[in-house]
């Protein structure tokens, strides 16, 4: 039987349940206190957006005839331990004037609207004021629509039956616009299962959302629709080469071509760093003898002394120079040498040729910039730095031809030679190439 008012007014393609129940809330003046009252019984998890419980979704529909997307658990299920759920309620002014909020706003890759190709917003436009996370929160229930500190709409206006009847004839509309996220999303899903890589955790705090994005796509070869496109620059630098089928090399072969390509990155990056940062003595800095990371003592690293190009160098060397005896790093760059347990994880670079080399050791220097970002202090013993295996890294052979790619967001100003081309971000080029990677590399196995 139903009882409450707006019952009439049932749930849209992909709606969240937490649009549901900010509607029941502002029809029926309802509190969180109320919805618990009356039964709608929410699963408690910080890690995930508003789910009903099975009693709560039982209750919802003796309530209203409501039933919620089932699609929408299953989704925040899969992937509450991907760190890639937004921990804020993110809406589009657009269609909160409707009453519409989806759950794929959820997804932090999810930048824009595809319905009204606005940007989501996780804040009060009017006073900027948090909108909280996305439960049951006096927050967004106080008064539901409403901004809690300045009782302001959050959309460009209060919905009303009208602006809801408007959107749901517009129904197709909904429904073409989140098909792509949902189809990507699915085949994420699907592949995270036998590709553990997918999704790292960043020690303790959430990639970001753009990273992690680009991240999926790459290694699951499945190009996202324009919505959950990276925001932030990217750096992609790209080889081809011949297969070489002479006498493999040995093992002092491949470690001095190692040792070779990582002082050769060394001396870029060093001049490059020289050339924008201040340093108080000259004479520390001049010639080859610079490390960038004498300062490294106990393994802390103390962001407040040095600018953030050269604490990233000193990371990039400590990743690379360092064992566990947790050695000093060479004084003199000439002499810097890989230490014995530094290997690269991709098996089809094992022969360790030289241009990949140099984008990994690149890109394994951005990774070191990015996550500098805000600290005032970094552990790089007990923090960890990016290896190859969690770079944005695809490559293989396609034919009689060695192939593939590295992205990373980009560094303004680093050098990047002897690439002399990249791209903005990783286009349908590069997604067709690693799809005929896969491809192949399945065929073989």
């Amino acid at each position: 039987m139903k009882t409450l008012a707006g019952a009439d007014l049932g749930p849209l393609p992909y709606e969240s349940t937490q649009s549901l129940l900010i509607r029941l809330g502002y029809l029926n003046a309802m509190s969180p206190a109320d919805f618990r009252a009356a039964g709608i019984g929410v699963i408690a998890s910080s890690a995930m957006p508003t789910l009903l419980s099975p009693r709560g979704r039982s209750r919802l529909r003796q309530l209203t005839g409501w039933q919620p997307d089932p699609r929408e658990e299953w989704l925040f299920r899969q992937l509450a331990q991907a760190r890639v759920l937004a921990p804020t309620f993110r809406l589009c002014a657009k269609c909160f004037t409707h009453g519409y909020h989806s759950y794929m706003f959820q997804i932090s890759m999810v930048e824009t609207c595809p319905i009204h190709n606005e940007q989501l917003q996780c804040s009060c436009p009017c006073c900027g004021a948090g909108l909280g996370p996305c439960h049951l929160t006096k927050t967004l229930f106080a008064k539901p629509y409403h901004c809690a500190s300045c009782r302001r709409p959050l959309g460009l206006s209060p919905p009303t039956p009208s602006a809801y009847f408007e959107l749901r004839s517009q129904q197709a509309l909904i429904v073409r616009g989140f098909a792509p996220h949902w189809a990507w999303v699915k085949r994420i899903v699907a592949k995270r299962h036998v590709l553990p890589e997918l999704f790292q955790a960043d020690f303790g705090r959430a990639l970001r959302g753009s990273q992690a994005g680009i991240q999926a796509s790459v290694f699951c070869a499945i190009e996202p629709s324009l919505c959950m496109r990276a925001k932030v620059a990217l750096t992609v630098l790209s080889w081809q080469f011949p297969v070489h089928h002479g006498e493999p090399l040995s093992k002092m072969q491949k470690q001095n071509r190692l040792t070779r390509v990582y002082r050769g990155t060394l001396r870029l990056l060093q001049r490059w760093i020289l050339s924008r940062c201040q340093h108080s003595s000259l004479a520390d800095c001049v010639g080859q003898h610079w490390t960038g990371a004498r300062n490294l003592g106990n393994g802390n690293l103390d962001c407040r002394r040095f600018c953030r190009e050269e604490c990233a160098y000193m990371l990039l060397r400590y990743a690379v120079e360092h064992d566990y005896r947790d050695r000093s790093i060479h004084a003199d760059v000439r002499k810097a040498t890989p230490c014995s347990e530094f290997a690269l994880v991709e098996r089809s670079l094992q022969h360790c040729p030289m241009l990949p080399l140099r984008a990994i050791f690149l890109a394994m220097y951005a990774e070191c910039y990015l996550r500098l970002q805000d600290r005032t202090m970094f552990s790089p013993s007990l923090e960890g730095i990016r290896t190859d295996a969690e770079l944005i890294l695809c490559t293989g052979r396609l034919g009689e031809a060695q192939w593939g790619f590295t992205a990373f967001a980009c560094v303004p100003g680093m050098p990047i030679a002897p690439f002399r081309h990249t791209h903005a971000t990783v286009d349908a080029k590069l997604f067709n190439a690693v799809r005929s990677l896969r491809a192949h590399s399945d065929q073989r196995s």
